[in-house]
């Protein structure tokens, strides 16, 4: 897939709307890190004005602390420059944006408005119209496999007024890393999906006839239900698919369910690994996290993590340099290896 990166064009005296992953209040983490250096680059190209968008977790359209204002200072500080931030109050109603000398500018979070999860039209056009952006650049990919209004509704409007939508660099890199896998994924293939988040359940069938093998912990297991599996290889029956037996407190696998995780770590060429074996924040509850993410650290296939709890634990156990890609986003990786595109990146075709 060919997509534009952002330091192919020229975005000088242009208006510039940059979409980034932001969800994150650790100003060290990889997201915000790659946010700053695209913002970076693109003042290199002197644009007439820089937007920085984002958001940060489910406020479901309600004002609430998880302001963008945090980053003000912080983008401030690193770019030597005055970020004016556009707050709830402003938009779409105020002017401070177009009254504005400044050059570069933070936008309140996206999800303070109904609009922005659900796509709506008024949104999007109050966005274009608030803006005027004539050069939309994507680097949220961990977004990306959403159809919110930042990541499709405008890029969308922006294309069809004859804009241009380009990808940064780290976006770009992503998909790369996840085409080797869709275009050379070398046997036995691996699948580790885990954590608590009840929308990956889909995963499990999408991948059963793309990978050898769909290994499945965390709170999983819980959320599966009742299910018919060998008790002694915790395979489904007739099926790749193995899913892990856990301890009482449901928040660790069992040894035995470690002990199979590791093996299947073993003989494997490719590996993926979505989310933590366990609760491994609390010392009683990392072991099954610790080995079997030791084990597929040392094996010698070719792998890759994706998602914030995946990352934070690979760096817990001093992991990341035996990885060969750690996405950062979890349910976009996942997204993207179903569908072999997404919506943000659809919108741009």
């Amino acid at each position: 897939m060919s997509l534009i990166a952002s330091k192919q064009i020229n975005a000088q005296g242009k208006l510039a709307f940059l979409r980034v992953d932001l969800d994150e209040d650790n100003f060290d983490n990889p997201r915000i890190k790659v946010a700053l250096q695209v913002s970076k680059e693109l003042l290199k190209q002197n644009p007439k004005k820089l937007v920085i968008c984002g958001h940060r977790g489910r406020p479901k359209g309600k004002v609430d602390k998880l302001s963008m204002s945090i980053f003000k200072a912080f983008f401030e500080n690193e770019m030597k420059r005055h970020v004016e931030f556009i707050t709830y109050e402003d938009f779409p109603f105020g002017n401070k944006f177009s009254s504005s000398d400044h050059q570069v500018f933070l936008m309140e979070n996206l999800r303070f408005w109904e609009g922005e999860t659900g796509n709506a039209s008024e949104f999007v056009d109050n966005l274009y119209s608030y803006f005027s952006p004539e050069i939309y650049i994507n680097e949220a990919f961990a977004s990306s496999h959403r159809e919110h209004a930042s990541i499709f509704g405008l890029p969308k409007l922006i294309k069809t007024k004859g804009g241009q939508i380009v990808f940064g660099e780290r976006f770009i890199k992503e998909i790369e890393m996840l085409e080797k896998v869709l275009n050379d994924s070398s046997k036995p293939s691996r699948v580790y999906i885990s954590g608590i988040k009840e929308d990956k359940l889909k995963y499990i069938d999408a991948f059963k006839d793309k990978f050898d093998e769909v290994l499945v912990a965390g709170r999983l297991p819980d959320l599966m239900g009742e299910i018919d599996k060998d008790p002694i290889t915790q395979r489904l029956i007739n099926s790749n698919v193995v899913v892990a037996n856990l301890n009482q407190d449901k928040e660790d696998i069992t040894i035995r369910s470690i002990e199979i995780f590791e093996e299947a770590a073993k003989g494997a060429k490719t590996i993926i690994v979505s989310g933590p074996i366990g609760k491994f924040e609390d010392e009683g509850q990392r072991l099954g996290t610790k080995r079997v993410f030791t084990a597929i650290a040392n094996s010698n296939a070719y792998k890759i993590a994706g998602g914030g709890d995946t990352e934070e634990a690979i760096k817990y156990f001093k992991l990341e340099n035996k990885f060969d890609w750690i996405s950062t986003g979890g349910g976009a990786m996942l997204y993207y290896l179903e569908n072999k595109t997404m919506p943000g990146i659809d919108v741009s075709l």
